[in-house]
């Protein structure tokens, strides 16, 4: 079995380069049917769980030296990744800075553990610098194979003396990549406005800035000739905003006059379903390479915004160059032009003869994942050791050490014709065991605040986890004065370390963070985060989590607990968009100038156990007239709102995608494993069991399926469940609460998942969070007939006790026709959490309120 490392640009959201990986992993399946893949990535869960292969995390060079130590192939690849747009600093190799220089410590990696290195459909350039220059030609002279995606890099490269027999020019592998089905579909799940005509847009952020104004006005005069729509599709998700199409998208779409006639995609959809989307398109205008030759591959007519060499390389290949703005150029006018060149035109039989050409050429990549053995130069050796030496001096304060380092890595120079020898023996190779000893000083290095701040981005659980000390210390303090400078202190420095942040937004105390029933108020604060907001979570402050003040808990959240008397310390959140109950709706008077969100989230007579019904009325009487902003959860609620605020919107519970979807290897939990190993179908349920529970309803089922196994996880939330005879039967268990990151692992084994809600008017006006949890989890549901279920077609709906049975029976035909697990799973990724944050981001901008 080989064991095949690959090192991309991977697990930060960028469709163009999840595009790349998919055929990436494609190919070296084909090559190596048993491979063992490990794959560097910023998100390593997802990764693993998206792609089947083993995430090593970006952020941890010690993983990437021990992943490369245990494997039998690196890849370096695809993409741009070889450039130095920042620069090229060799101090930052080897450290959680090596976001720049990563790409060449993959070569050095491969020489020091005498590792094969294969470089697949890579792009070249910019290379200004020489330090740059000087690393490309290395890893190209180190590699055992290589190939480029494109003529101006394979240029480029023996601009810098790289042979030109060294590498084939291939072309890039999302060539090859096959749409999903259904991108008609995916734009009606959105609810995006209709129009009879689409334009499908894909900006990007970029460092010498986006010309909104022009992007703004060349979309309403489209949208008005065309009487179109302009349909902003993000291409890359990031929490700050340079790297954020999502806000690039919004700023474009609220500068146009005619707003109402644009949205943006939100949902969770992998390169596949976004090449679908692009089917449906009639034009687009693409900023981002892959944007673009998605739009080709669709054929449509594609305008494209050149920022880069490659995006005017692209459209050179395809012979439409007249489709092409540069940035620098932009106009409105320029724009409208160009857009009407391209679909006056269409597509023609030259371009798709030239991209057919280049499909068949990307397939070249492949052939250099071949291993193939290399030699190499006693001056290559030199630079790999000198470079190697460079990361020592960076990453420890040791000077005995280092000199010692230092002393071997220039003593290699001298014994290069032996050390070449060694090479051959790994265990015992010079190389080998200079790669342990800078590893024992890597490890003897502090890691800085920073890289612990961001260690976590690959979490799907909030914990409160080591963050910046500065937040997790107890304040030391001698008084009130004291404590509200403190608190004070701590705030001003979280707005300092974060300047990228696209807004602020302020979650007022309702559920505990660390919560066994993991809800709304938690999923919002991640997805604004998520879109780049810098999160303010309040918790109880007599069950304040061990929190004093400020805490970090996930990248962009941090929790936030003191006395009341201090809270007005928050009046120094500039501007929050505040997502507010009706319990807590009055918390607004701490902050300056909040823009106001009420989410109505359930009956009054819910809150009836904490609150007083006259609390209650009051309050809700103030949400809904002092408002900017009033949501309602579910369509009966809705319905209740509007009567009130006919500006109200809907916006559902909704699901994290990725946390939920895929399969988790390794053993099945053990107090499952006994219900897994009778081979029967398991009907599952998992969230509070209350008395909204049909537990008559249940029995029943249980009773008529002795052949099936009925599951029931979380909590005895009221002591409702005691003494129902339902668990007294033999193939009922109730496994107790399990924490939101096991629960995917349980519903993986899940045959049918349920809601077996009541019917009352609270069930009726209830958006359970379980439900698209379910659906990203591929698993059929069934659920009794609430009126905000039966508007979801793909549920089973069951109106009776024996329809019931029947639904639970048709779900597990169901759980195995791969077409219908797909509905399902389209059906969750159009209803992310991160969909729903977009829906009041964009009516508070609506409002010219952010």
């Amino acid at each position: 079995m080989r064991r095949v490392l690959v090192c991309g640009y991977y697990g930060f959201g960028n469709a163009g380069d999840e595009a790349i990986l998919t055929i990436l992993l494609d190919d070296v399946r084909a090559l190596y049917p048993d491979a063992q893949i490990a794959v560097v990535s910023g998100s390593p869960e997802t990764t693993s769980l998206r792609y089947g292969v083993t995430g090593v995390p970006w952020s941890s060079p010690s993983a990437l030296i021990e992943a490369a130590r245990d494997s039998d192939l690196l890849v370096l690849g695809g993409g741009g990744l070889i450039q130095d747009y920042n620069g090229f600093d060799p101090s930052d190799l080897l450290t959680t800075r090596h976001g720049d220089v990563i790409w060449a410590e993959l070569a050095l990696l491969a020489r020091m553990w005498s590792k094969p290195l294969a470089i697949y459909a890579i792009g070249v350039g910019p290379l200004d610098t020489k330090a740059g220059r000087d690393a490309a030609r290395l890893s190209f002279e180190l590699a055992s194979s290589a190939s480029v995606r494109d003529d101006a890099s394979a240029e480029l490269l023996v601009e810098i003396g790289v042979p030109r027999d060294s590498f084939v020019v291939s072309a890039d592998p999302v060539f090859r990549l096959q749409p999903a089905a259904g991108g008609k579909s995916i734009l009606e799940a959105e609810g995006l406005p209709s129009a009879s005509y689409t334009i499908g847009a894909c900006l990007r952020p970029w460092r010498s800035g986006l010309p909104t104004k022009e992007l703004a006005a060349a979309f309403d005069k489209l949208v008005e000739t065309d009487d179109a729509r302009v349909v902003f599709l993000p291409f890359q998700l990031a929490a700050t905003r340079n790297e954020n199409d999502a806000h690039a998208a919004h700023e474009v779409m609220l500068a146009m006059d005619a707003a109402d006639r644009a949205g943006i995609v939100r949902g969770s959809y992998g390169p596949a379903e976004k090449l679908a989307i692009f089917q449906s398109f009639d034009a687009v205008v693409a900023m981002r390479l892959h944007a673009a030759m998605f739009g080709l591959k669709a054929d449509k007519p594609t305008t494209a915004i050149s920022y880069d060499r490659k995006v005017d390389s692209l459209m050179a290949d395809c012979g439409l160059t007249d489709w092409v703005i540069p940035l620098s150029d932009l106009t409105a006018d320029r724009l409208v032009t160009t857009f009407e060149k391209a679909t006056d035109r269409g597509v023609t039989s030259d371009a798709r003869r030239r991209l057919a050409e280049l499909t068949t050429r990307s397939a070249l990549s492949r052939d250099s994942l071949a291993e193939k053995t290399t030699e190499v130069t006693t001056a290559a050796d030199d630079r790999v050791f000198g470079l190697l030496a460079e990361a020592a001096l960076a990453r420890t304060d040791d000077a005995q050490a280092l000199a010692q380092t230092t002393y071997d890595l220039h003593l290699s120079r001298a014994i290069n014709d032996h050390l070449r020898a060694e090479l051959a023996e790994v265990h015992g190779s010079r190389a080998q065991r200079l790669a342990r000893q800078y590893w024992k000083l890597r490890q003897t290095a502090r890691e800085t605040s920073e890289s612990l701040k961001r260690a976590v981005v690959n979490r799907q659980v909030p914990e409160i986890a080591a963050g910046p000390e500065r937040f997790n210390d107890p304040p030391d303090y001698g008084g009130a004065f004291e404590l509200r400078t403190h608190y004070t202190r701590q705030l001003a420095q979280i707005l300092e370390d974060n300047p990228q942040a696209i807004g602020c937004a302020v979650l007022p105390h309702s559920i505990g963070w660390r919560s066994s029933l993991f809800q709304r108020p938690q999923q919002m604060a991640l997805a604004l985060a998520r879109q780049g907001y810098l999160v303010f979570y309040g918790l109880d402050h007599f069950t304040r989590e061990e929190t004093d003040g400020f805490r970090w808990a996930a990248p962009n959240v941090y929790l936030f607990s003191m006395d009341p008397q201090y809270l007005d310390v928050l009046k120094g959140i500039p501007r929050p968009l505040t997502l507010s109950y009706v319990y807590n709706f009055r918390f607004i008077r701490h902050l300056a100038d909040p823009v106001t969100v009420f989410e109505h989230i359930d009956e009054l007579e819910v809150f009836t156990s904490t609150h007083p019904m006259d609390h209650l009325e009051q309050w809700y009487e103030d949400a809904i007239t002092e408002s900017d902003i009033v949501a309602a959860s579910a369509h009966d609620l809705l319905e209740t709102v509007r009567k009130r605020r006919p500006d109200a919107l809907l916006c559902q519970n909704g699901v994290d995608f990725d946390h939920f979807y895929g399969q988790r290897d390794g053993a099945p939990p053990a107090d499952l494993a006994p219900i897994i190993d009778q081979g029967l179908p398991i009907v599952g349920y998992y969230g509070a069991l209350a008395e909204w529970l049909d537990y008559e309803l249940l029995d029943y089922a249980a009773a008529e399926l002795t052949d099936f196994e009925f599951v029931f996880i979380g909590p005895n939330y009221d002591e409702s469940m005691d003494a129902k005879p339902v668990f007294n039967r033999a193939n009922v268990h109730w496994l107790g609460a399990k924490t939101y990151e096991e629960l995917p692992t349980y519903l993986q084994h899940f045959s049918v998942a349920t809601v077996p809600f009541i019917l009352n008017d609270v069930t009726h006006a209830v958006s359970p969070v379980k439900l698209y949890e379910y659906l990203a989890g591929g698993k059929p549901v069934v659920t009794t007939a609430t009126r905000e279920a039966i508007r979801i077609q793909v549920l089973g709906i069951a109106e009776s006790r024996d329809e019931w049975v029947e639904k639970l029976r048709e779900g597990v035909k169901l759980s195995e026709d791969p077409a219908h697990v797909e509905r399902l799973i389209m059906t969750a990724r159009a209803n992310t959490w991160d969909q729903r944050v977009g829906v009041l981001i964009d009516a508070a901008a609506r409002l010219h309120k952010l």
